[in-house]
């Protein structure tokens, strides 16, 4: 029940694949639990499949959930973030340059080949639009 109100139950499916599918773009259930007020040890039983049902008003709450809702220190592909610094350096920047623009505190250009965070992702993301003509 939710507020006093009956709002049914629905076939897991919808959300466990949601969730499943949410792992994959790099958020976990913390922060699902964190964006939706559903305590984790619930997002886990859908994940395993422990009960056949949500209650509907859960089941929106996790499909309305995208994966913007990743921590910074959530691990993405590294491939995107590759691509705009290559970009970047053809433009004529040095990696040296590039690492003082994100932020590093010593000249080196230290990312990740396969994985990188989410926060530096971004700060990369930004540094391609400001210079993107």
């Amino acid at each position: 029940m939710s507020r006093g109100r009956w709002d049914g139950y629905r076939p897991r499916e919808a959300s466990q694949k949601h969730l499943e599918w949410l792992r994959t773009q790099g958020v976990g259930l913390r922060a699902v639990s964190a964006a939706t007020d559903i305590p984790r040890t619930t997002l886990a039983r859908i994940v395993k499949g422990a009960h056949p049902w949500v209650r509907g008003s859960t089941e929106q709450k996790i499909l309305a959930v995208t994966p913007d809702v990743r921590g910074d220190w959530t691990l993405v592909d590294a491939g995107p973030t590759w691509e705009r610094i290559a970009w970047l350096l053809e433009e004529g920047f040095t990696r040296g340059e590039l690492a003082r623009l994100l932020g590093s505190k010593t000249p080196a250009l230290q990312l990740g080949r396969k994985k990188v965070r989410a926060a530096t992702a971004a700060r990369v993301e930004r540094l391609f639009r400001k210079y993107q003509h």
